[in-house]
């Protein structure tokens, strides 16, 4: 018997300073994909602690990216 197997569906959320929300951002999210992914931009809060406790991986860069696009 072959049995099929199912792709992964994730979700990546870019962030900054969200620790007020990312929570249930990212439970929200699960209940329709299998993984969500943070990338958090050096936030100055716990936007990185609450978007795992609420069960999403965190990349979380080593310094603040987003301030570093121009026209």
């Amino acid at each position: 018997m072959i049995q099929a197997t199912r792709k992964s569906v994730c979700a990546i959320i870019p962030a900054f300073g969200e620790a007020r929300f990312i929570g249930t951002v990212v439970c929200g999210i699960l209940e329709h994909v299998d993984r969500v992914i943070v990338v958090d931009d050096y936030s100055p809060d716990q936007t990185t602690t609450v978007a795992r406790a609420a069960g999403a991986e965190v990349i979380r860069h080593s310094e603040n990216l987003g301030e570093r696009c121009s026209d």
